[in-house]
C-alpha cells in the first residue's frame, strides 16, 4: 500500500481540485490514512488488525458509506473536524487501488523480496515529496500532523463504532468495539512517532541489532534522506510493467502519472458524494447503496473484485535489497567509528 505521506499528499491534492475547504488539517490527514489505522494495531490487544485487513480486501465503499451515514445521523456537517476526517477517509481507497499494483510489481514478494514492499512505499513518499516540492520525509514530523491528542476523540471513535457495528454484522458489545478502535489509534500514534524522523542515533541502534531480519525490517519503515540514482522508484523512464494479478494488463505509467490519474478519480467521487449529502438532516433517507457503489467495494490491493484465491503472478523488483544493505553497512561503519 502507499505509505502515510503519499496518502496525505494525495488527499490534499484532491481537496484542491474540487476546492474543498478542509475544516481541520489533522483530522483530514488522519482520515486519509483510512483503515491503515487498524493495520497499525499490532501492539495492543484486543486488536483491530483483522478489521483493517477486511476493509482492504472488500467492502471499502460500504464501510465508507456507513461512516458518512453515521456522520450525518450524528449531526456533523462536512465543515466539521469529523467531516474532514470522513472526506479524507474516502480518498484512501482510490490511491490504494490506483498505485498498489505498481508497488507490488516493483517490490515483488516472497522470501527474496522480504521488506521490499514497505521500503519502496517509503522511498515513493520521499520521491513524491520532491516532485511536489514538499518538505522531505524524515525531516519534519508527520506524527504531529495527525496527532489528535493522547487518546482518540470520542466523536471519531463513536463514528467508527456505529459504522463497524453495521459493517461487521456480528454482535460485538459496543464497549469491546470502542476498546479496539481506541487501541488502533494508540498504536498508530506510537508507530508514527517511533518512525517519524531519520534520527542517526536510532538508525545506529537498529543496525547494531543481532538479528539481521529485525535490522532490515526496521530500516524498511524509515524514510532515507536520499534515494540513489540507480533506483528509479517513480518509473520516470516509463518502463513497461504488468499488473501483478492480471499480467495481461501492462502499462508504462509512472507513479506520478498514476497518482494524478487517481486525484481526478477521487475528486469526481467526492464531488458526487458532497452533492448528494450536503443537505442531509438527521432524519433524512441516506443514499447508502449509491454512495457505496460510487466509492467502490473492489479490493484495495488489486483494484479488482476480491478473489480469495488470487495470487500475484508477475513482478520485476527494483534493486531495493542493495540499497538496504548499503544503508546497513554505512551506519554500521558509523557505529564502529564512534566506539
Amino acid at each position: 500500500m502507499p505509505s502515510q505521506i503519499s496518502h496525505a499528499v494525495f488527499g490534499k491534492a484532491v481537496s484542491k481540485k474540487i476546492d474543498f475547504s478542509i475544516f481541520d488539517d489533522a483530522w483530514f490527514t488522519l482520515g486519509c490514512q483510512g483503515p491503515d489505522m487498524f493495520l497499525h494495531n499490532q501492539r495492543t490487544k484486543p486488536s483491530s488488525l483483522p478489521w483493517g485487513r477486511q476493509m482492504h480486501r472488500k467492502g471499502y465503499g460500504t464501510y465508507s458509506a456507513l461512516l458518512i451515514q453515521a456522520l450525518s445521523s450524528g449531526g456533523f456537517g462536512w465543515q466539521s473536524p469529523e467531516g474532514s476526517y470522513a472526506a479524507g477517509f474516502i480518498t484512501h481507497a482510490v490511491l490504494d487501488r490506483t498505485v498498489h499494483p505498481f508497488i507490488t510489481y516493483f517490490s515483488g514478494w516472497g522470501p527474496d523480496c522480504r521488506f521490499f514492499h514497505p521500503f519502496l512505499e517509503r522511498l515513493l513518499d520521499t520521491a513524491l515529496s520532491e516532485s511536489y516540492s514538499l518538505s522531505k520525509p524524515g525531516t519534519v514530523s508527520f506524527f504531529e500532523a495527525v496527532n489528535l491528542g493522547r487518546g482518540i476523540p470520542h466523536s471519531l471513535r463513536n463514528l467508527h463504532v456505529i459504522a463497524l457495528q453495521r459493517f461487521l454484522q456480528k454482535d460485538y458489545p459496543e464497549d469491546y468495539i470502542k476498546l479496539r478502535v481506541s487501541n488502533a489509534y494508540d498504536d498508530t500514534m506510537h508507530f508514527l512517532k517511533k518512525t517519524d524522523f531519520w534520527d542517526i542515533k536510532v538508525i545506529k541502534e537498529i543496525v547494531s541489532l543481532e538479528s539481521l531480519h529485525q535490522t532490515l525490517y526496521l530500516l524498511s519503515l524509515f524514510h532515507p534522506p536520499k534515494i540513489p540514482e540507480y533506483l528509479d522508484v517513480l518509473n520516470s523512464a516509463n518502463r513497461e510493467w504488468k499488473h501483478p494479478w492480471m499480467p495481461e494488463i501492462s502499462s508504462k505509467e509512472s507513479y506520478i502519472e498514476l497518482f494524478e490519474k487517481g486525484v481526478s478519480i477521487a475528486a469526481d467521487i467526492l464531488d458526487y458524494i458532497f452533492i448528494r449529502t450536503s443537505t442531509l438532516k438527521r432524519d433524512s433517507t441516506f443514499p447508502l447503496e449509491k454512495v457505496a457503489f460510487r466509492i467502490g467495494n473492489e479490493s484495495l490491493d488489486t483494484g479488482l473484485p476480491y478473489d480469495p484465491y488470487a495470487v500475484p503472478a508477475s513482478s520485476d523488483p527494483l534493486d531495493l535489497g542493495r540499497f538496504l544493505e548499503e544503508m546497513r553497512f554505512k551506519y554500521t561503519k558509523v557505529e564502529c567509528a564512534d566506539m
